[in-house]
């Protein structure tokens, strides 16, 4: 009667073929998941700005975020509305007092220009939530129809991939409470090329990614 089984060589071949399929699959695997949760801490802190702006407003009872503390300083600000874990105060061109990256990089690998946050000036914290915030203080004349802040945020703080349009991005808070993506598309965008390339017009890099999360439904699908 013959025996059942596998070999010892079809085994080894059975392993070997596991092996190579989870070297194949694993990594994009991962990818998918940190990319799932860098898009739900970019919600997160969206959805906070968007909600402090109202709350800004109301106590201040104003319906225009030029007239607020923000307008004054960013630092007053931040450290009102949000519960912050570290300090790093006003940032400048060659230093992020440790609250980002000392350098960040592009989607295409290439090296982010400068060191740090695009916004310089701009008044650096870390919140509870392990999200670095650099916020520059309103400026109620910054175009014709809407004051604004500009934001960059580090989405899980100084830990990798340090990649704009990954976990670093750039934000406006407007003067009516709006939050939207820091850059303002073309007309009939192609929003993942203006996200995942330098923009040819305009040499603008990771242009647009909030716009094509928020119109993906909260996905990274780049």
């Amino acid at each position: 009667m013959r025996k059942t089984g596998f070999t010892l060589a079809e085994t080894l071949i059975t392993l070997g073929i596991i092996g190579i399929i989870s070297a194949l699959t694993l990594p994009n695997i991962i990818s998918n998941y940190k990319n799932k949760v860098f898009a739900a801490q970019l919600q997160k802190i969206y959805n906070q700005l968007s909600n402090i702006a109202v709350q800004a407003m109301s106590d201040e009872e104003i319906d225009n975020l030029s007239e607020s503390t923000l307008s004054e300083s960013a630092g007053v600000f931040l450290k009102k509305y949000f519960r912050i874990t570290k300090d790093c105060g006003i940032l400048t061109s060659t230093s992020t007092n440790g609250c980002f990256a000392s350098s960040y990089k592009l989607l295409t690998n290439k090296n982010e220009t400068g060191s740090g946050p695009e916004n310089i000036e701009c008044y650096a914290v870390v919140i509870n939530t392990g999200t670095s915030i650099c916020m520059q203080k309103m400026n109620p004349d910054e175009d014709n129809e809407h004051g604004y802040s500009e934001i960059t945020v580090d989405v899980n703080g100084t830990a990798g991939p340090n990649v704009a349009g990954r976990d670093l991005f750039y934000l406006r808070l407007y003067s009516d409470g709006k939050v939207g993506d820091f850059y303002l598309p073309y007309v009939d965008a192609d929003l993942t090329l203006r996200c995942t390339r330098e923009d040819v017009a305009s040499g603008i890099y990771g242009a647009n990614c909030i716009d094509k999360i928020i119109s993906d439904g909260w996905k990274m699908d780049y």
